[in-house]
Order: C-alpha cells, then sequence, then structure tokens
C-alpha cells in the first residue's frame, strides 16, 4: 500500500492539468458489485477496485470503459445498458486526472469472470458494505460515497460514512 494523498474534486481546480483520463463500471448483481484485487507489482497495487482503466486519447469515453472491462474480467457490456455517473477530478501530489464513472446493473446469471493476471489477482461479489471495507485504491471510497445515493444503489447495503486517510471529497 501506498502513502500517496489524493484529492476529489467535484468540478476541476483553476489549476488542473489532466495528464489521463480513467474510467470504471460499478458492475451489479443482484444487490452487490464486483470488485477485482489489483495486482500487488502495479501501480498502487495489493488493494481492491472496481473494474476499469486508463483510457485512450482521444476515443469515446463509455466505449473505452467497456473494452477495459472486458480486458480486465471478461465481462462484454457492448449494446447493454450502462448508466454514466459523470466525472470527478483526481489529484495526487504530482498528478491530476480525471475519473469517469458509469454502472450497469446485470440481469440473470453471473457472467464467469477471467482476470488479465498482469492486471488483477482475484475478484468478489461484495455488498457495497464489504466492499468499501476493504483496502481499495485511492479515492475509489471517496468516488463511490459521491455517486451512492443514485437509484442504481438501492437496496445494496451500505456503510456508515467512511473516507479513508489518503482520500479526500471536495
Amino acid at each position: 500500500m501506498t502513502d500517496l494523498k489524493a484529492q476529489v474534486f467535484i468540478d476541476p481546480p483553476a489549476d488542473f492539468a489532466c495528464k489521463i483520463e480513467v474510467a470504471t463500471c460499478y458492475i451489479r448483481s443482484g444487490n452487490e458489485l464486483l470488485f477485482v484485487l489489483r495486482n500487488p507489482d502495479s501501480f498502487q497495487g495489493g488493494v481492491w477496485a472496481i473494474p476499469g482503466g486508463k483510457l485512450n486519447r482521444g476515443q469515446e469515453v463509455e466505449s473505452e470503459m467497456i473494452r477495459e472491462v472486458l480486458e480486465e474480467t471478461s465481462i462484454d457490456l457492448t449494446g447493454k445498458q450502462i448508466q454514466s455517473f459523470g466525472a470527478v477530478y483526481i489529484r495526487l501530489p504530482n498528478f491530476d486526472y480525471i475519473y469517469h464513472m458509469f454502472g450497469i446493473l446485470l440481469e440473470g446469471e453471473r457472467p464467469k469472470i477471467v482476470l488479465n493476471p498482469e492486471e488483477h489477482i482475484d475478484f468478489a461479489w461484495l455488498s457495497l458494505k464489504e466492499g468499501l471495507a476493504r483496502p481499495l485504491i485511492l479515492f475509489e471510497d471517496a468516488c463511490t460515497f459521491l455517486v451512492w445515493n443514485d437509484p442504481f444503489f438501492d437496496g445494496c447495503e451500505k456503510p456508515q460514512v467512511r473516507v479513508s486517510s489518503n482520500s479526500q471529497a471536495i
């Protein structure tokens, strides 16, 4: 785990200098969400995250999120009804980036998950409360708290509000 500090902004600060964009997708099955455990050898390794990743410049955000989810989990969201929760602006000590959030409610049987071992070493279907209690990638908890009142999360067991000491929502 890292000692990096992160700030999460709803609007970009005046001096925001975006280096990359990232998109994630809250994948819900019943009242549980899919969390993935990052490979310990990767940036912010050994912690849990919502599936997603870095976008290729100049590409459409939702398409890139679909590509990332497919590469990381083998879940193909092409043609599915995906909800956008918008974006927030993340500031690390020497790095700014945009974090796009999406969600999808899967109907029927859960898909088979095949992880890309270079990126993730495990996965779990967890209640929101269980997922947020795990060690998470920087800001994941703060971003989730910003969107969890959306009807998409109705019926999900939620913890009492907690933002880790290494994340700050602004």
